[in-house]
């Protein structure tokens, strides 16, 4: 066989595998979802060519979707939670574009420790802001900041992880 041909076959049998994986992962994560939508009664979307699978569900006044998403190299599992989040409007980990806004802006809410308000950034109504983040809630927002990409934005609270995510948070 030509090295050319050896080349071109090699590389459609790694394809075919990685392929076959990748069929086998998407189709596990699937029953993970339905899993998900049965037990909570929510409502699975298969997906389709140009759409991704997903489910959505309420819980509460709030409305949960948990599907994937990719960056090109990397597959994520993200979790967007809309709904009424009194008086809170924004709640993220501190970066650049943070700082960048308070000159702008004015400084964000400040719950009065050091490291914490260093660490995240907090908009809207300073007393529903601290309302919320009491010993326990500063905990987790620090917690969900530090272990994945988590963000309140308007209204909508997002947690994305790397990978499929084999258990859901309560």
């Amino acid at each position: 066989m030509e090295p050319v041909t050896l080349t071109v076959a090699a590389t459609a049998a790694i394809i075919g595998g990685v392929s076959a994986f990748a069929f086998r992962a998407k189709r596990r994560w699937h029953g993970l979802l339905r899993q998900l939508a049965r037990e909570r009664s929510w409502h699975f979307v298969a997906g389709g060519v140009f759409r991704v699978a997903k489910v959505v569900g309420r819980e509460e006044a709030r409305t949960l979707t948990v599907t994937t998403t990719s960056d090109g190299n990397t597959l994520y599992t993200r979790i967007d939670v809309e709904g009424p989040f009194d008086g809170v409007e924004l709640v993220r980990g501190e970066g650049i574009s943070s700082r960048v806004k308070k000159v702008f802006s004015g400084p964000d809410v400040s719950v009065g420790i050091p490291d914490f308000d260093a660490a995240i950034e907090l908009r809207g109504d300073p007393r529903a802001v601290l309302a919320r983040l009491d010993g326990e809630g500063r905990e987790r927002v620090s917690h969900l900041v530090k272990d994945s990409n988590w963000s309140l934005i308007e209204g909508k609270m997002s947690v994305t992880r790397s990978g499929y995510i084999k258990t859901f948070p309560e």
